[in-house]
Formats: structure tokens, sequence, C-alpha cells
């Protein structure tokens, strides 16, 4: 299977953005969003804006896909349509 880089590259260059963070200090790897990999990271930092029960985590978009942790809180609260699931039957 060919994957296509459809957020961006890998760049070697200290122009470049790095994923977040996620780099360590000692990898000079970079990658250089696209305008697709730009809308990701833009929609991914405005998460918790829209989506109040998503706390975001450390992510780092790549190439040809994005690794994410998503912490989903619900502060104690049900959903309205949630049925209740009996463990002791």
């Amino acid at each position: 299977m060919d994957r296509k880089n459809i957020f961006g590259e890998i760049i070697n260059n200290e122009n470049s953005v790095g994923a977040n963070g996620c780099w360590p200090d000692n990898n000079d790897i970079k990658i250089k969003l696209n305008r697709f990999g730009l809308i990701v990271d833009e929609e991914l930092k405005n998460t918790e804006n829209i989506r109040h029960e998503i706390k975001l985590g450390q992510y780092a978009i790549m190439p040809n896909h994005l690794h994410c942790i998503i912490i989903i809180k619900n502060n104690g609260v049900r959903p309205r349509n949630a049925k209740r699931i009996d463990k002791c039957k």
C-alpha cells in the first residue's frame, strides 16, 4: 500500500514546525505541515473549546496520519439517553 503524505512532509530544517513538542530534544526530525496538516492542527487545538467533555493530551501530526491522546471527561454526569448497565446481574 502506497501511503500519501496528506498532512505534510518530514524535513530536517530549522525553519520547520515540530509536532506539538512531541519530538525528543536530540531528534532533528521535523514535520512541515501543508494546508491540510495546518487545518488538522487548528481543529485539534480548538477541540476543547467546542467539546467540553474532551481534554486533549499530546498529539503528533505525521505526514500520513496522526497520534492523539484524547481524555473523555464526564464529571460524574450521565448523558440523558444513556442506559444504566447493571454489573451485578
